[in-house]
């Protein structure tokens, strides 16, 4: 995924962005443990775009979503899997 993350800040700094980052899990664990795991994923992914030479001004919030918003099910592996994200929300500056 480091190829998607470079990608995504070369757009946002091409288009003048911002970025919030929402962190996501699937519903294996306690409601805390996934809050704290999907922060933790967030923060991965920031840091990462920052090491790709991501201003660290252009991430304006993090937000740990924890298994509150599944985009599948958690019935399955795939759908945990998909499940286990970040996601960007982009404003323009």
């Amino acid at each position: 995924y480091f190829e998607m993350l470079n990608n995504l800040k070369d757009f946002i700094e091409q288009n003048n962005y911002e970025v919030t980052l929402e962190g996501h899990t699937d519903s294996i664990g306690s409601n805390q443990y996934n809050i704290g795991l999907s922060r933790r994923r967030a923060e991965a992914v920031k840091a990462k775009l920052i090491e790709f030479g991501l201003a660290e001004e252009r991430i304006v919030g993090i937000e740990a979503k924890g298994e509150e918003y599944p985009v599948a099910t958690n019935e399955t592996p795939e759908g945990r899997l998909q499940n286990r994200r970040v996601e960007f929300r982009l404003v323009q500056r």
